[in-house]
């Protein structure tokens, strides 16, 4: 039995993009694995039920295959939709930490002060005078006034 995700990890790596523009649908069908209909799935994401099952639809043209079987029940994923959706589990885990992580670096580098790189080569070398003319009090165009 192959265990990859055919057909389009390995006989067509072109059609992955077609996969990745449908992030919406990929959470819509792990809302269906996790509580086993369209309509719970859709309360649960606070989403209409046929916006969750038009999304369960197109990612299964996307793949080409069906991901669930559906029955009077509820829908229950097929070996390849039980694959799939573990692996956009993880794909969506994965994006969360990076996005975390992203955002905590962001921050990081709002609060730390410049690489010394990127200051005056005086700076650099532990001299911080400036290199350039200091204005004095004489060549002030606004002098101070007597109010204040």
């Amino acid at each position: 039995m192959n265990l990859s995700l055919a057909p389009w990890a390995s006989s067509n790596p072109s059609r992955f993009p077609e996969l990745a523009g449908h992030l919406r649908a990929m959470r819509a069908m792990l809302g269906v694995v996790r509580h086993g209909s369209t309509t719970r799935a859709a309360q649960a994401m606070h989403l209409s039920q046929p916006a969750v099952a038009r999304s369960v639809l197109q990612l299964e043209e996307a793949c080409g295959m069906p991901l669930f079987m559906r029955g009077a029940r509820g829908m229950m994923p097929t070996p390849l939709g039980s694959q799939l959706a573990a692996r956009i589990e993880a794909m969506l885990q994965h994006l969360g930490s990076g996005a975390a992580d992203a955002q905590a670096a962001a921050t990081l580098a709002a609060r730390r002060p410049p690489c010394p790189s990127v200051l005056p080569r005086p700076c650099r070398q532990g001299n911080c005078a400036p290199s350039w003319p200091l204005p004095t009090a004489a060549a002030n165009p606004w002098p101070r006034s007597g109010w204040a």
